[in-house]
């Protein structure tokens, strides 16, 4: 759409709840959660690359196109013409924030993803509640699974002391903000 809101136009098709996204080139990440009553391992979470024209599933798939029977079981939709995600994290994670690595941090760090786990509500464990970095190669692809970065929100008895939302690049910060604690950290290489 236009700054005003005016001719809205469509993007994208089946994207459940990408609320926070971020830009890499040309190119639109974006975190989306999961739907629920689905256990506490299904569906993953997703990291999609959002393309115009393309359908990510939603609510007749998840994951990388599996049809989801209990909901809409009449509805006849082919989850092969799906888009898949990028990546996928574990279900009920609530990921919200999404960053690339500043310019400026240490060469190790360098096209890496970072993506702020709000934390479940309906799990039977509690997960989630941390900044996980993805590292990535300079073209975009996943070299290995998510690595805890910043964690300490959830205490070894259970105790929420933080729930990250979003995370914005400033110069050579990582902004993260937090909406138990009401506060925003500033992460910083020495």
């Amino acid at each position: 759409m236009k700054k005003d809101g005016s001719d809205r136009k469509i993007v994208a098709k089946g994207l459940r709840n990408s609320v926070f996204f971020t830009w890499k080139g040309n190119e639109l990440w974006a975190t989306d959660m999961g739907r629920d009553q689905l256990g506490d391992h299904l569906p993953p979470e997703e990291v999609n690359i959002v393309k115009q024209g393309a359908h990510y599933g939603w609510p007749f798939c998840h994951s990388d196109k599996v049809r989801d029977t209990s909901f809409q079981p009449t509805t006849q939709f082919d989850c092969s013409t799906t888009e898949a995600p990028k990546l996928t994290l574990p279900a009920h994670i609530a990921p919200l924030g999404i960053a690339f690595a500043p310019a400026g941090w240490p060469s190790e760090y360098r096209d890496d993803l970072f993506v702020a786990e709000h934390g479940s509500w309906n799990s039977t464990s509690k997960v989630g509640y941390k900044i996980v970095r993805i590292p990535l190669s300079a073209n975009g692809t996943p070299e290995g699974e998510p690595q805890d970065f910043l964690t300490g929100f959830l205490q070894s008895n259970g105790k929420v002391i933080g729930r990250p939302v979003d995370l914005v690049v400033d110069g050579n910060s990582l902004l993260i903000t937090d909406d138990n604690a009401g506060k925003v950290y500033r992460l910083r290489p020495l």
